[in-house]
């Protein structure tokens, strides 16, 4: 029967929290993946040899295999809300999801959705862990979509400061893989647009 075969997303965890200044996480080895949604103030993320500024809207997909850190500045506050999940397909995942550092309404409203049910008396029946991979199918689809939908006018005011950047670190190895990740595009996406505009 297809409904004893697991989801193919499913919730290892979920909370929203508020940190203070000064804040250390730096941790790998866990074996699932983490969104997060920063609601307000800012944190530093360390992933994959980058650094990110996470601001409010931003969203980020992180592989906690893969050792992270995220900081907080002594005096700021990060308030976030974020979900561990362990998927069949990671590496789909990885390549389609990446770093929004603008917002992405859609993902406070499905991030939202999580947390209501996590509360509601369903939470503990045999249908939750089918809500919840349709409810993190549902965020992470409106993460690719968004992705793809960009159109080439929001690249084109992008495309100065991937220039800029190009030309600042021209002695330097500069991958596809970097620069898309740099700027918040998919390979593919990056790829086509680059080369239409």
């Amino acid at each position: 029967s297809v409904y004893n075969e697991p989801a193919l997303l499913n919730l290892s965890a979920a909370a929203h929290y508020t940190v203070g200044g000064g804040h250390l996480t730096l941790r790998k080895n866990r074996n699932d993946y983490q969104l997060i949604l920063t609601v307000n103030g800012q944190a530093h993320v360390k992933y994959n040899n980058k650094e990110y500024l996470l601001l409010p809207g931003s969203v980020m997909l992180v592989d906690c295999r893969i050792l992270h850190e995220y900081r907080v500045d002594e005096n700021d506050i990060w308030e976030y809300k974020h979900v561990h999940f362990k998927t069949n397909y990671p590496e789909s995942l990885l390549n389609d999801v990446p770093v929004f550092l603008d917002s992405c309404p859609l993902a406070f409203y499905f991030f939202d959705e999580i947390q209501k049910f996590s509360c509601s008396p369903d939470a503990g029946s045999n249908i939750a862990h089918y809500v919840y991979s349709n409810l993190l199918d549902n965020l992470l689809t409106a993460l690719i979509k968004k992705n793809y939908s960009m159109s080439s006018d929001k690249l084109r005011i992008h495309f100065s400061e991937i220039l800029n950047y190009i030309h600042q670190h021209y002695r330097e190895p500069i991958s596809i893989p970097e620069l898309s990740k740099q700027f918040g595009y998919s390979e593919s996406y990056f790829i086509r647009a680059f080369k239409k505009n």
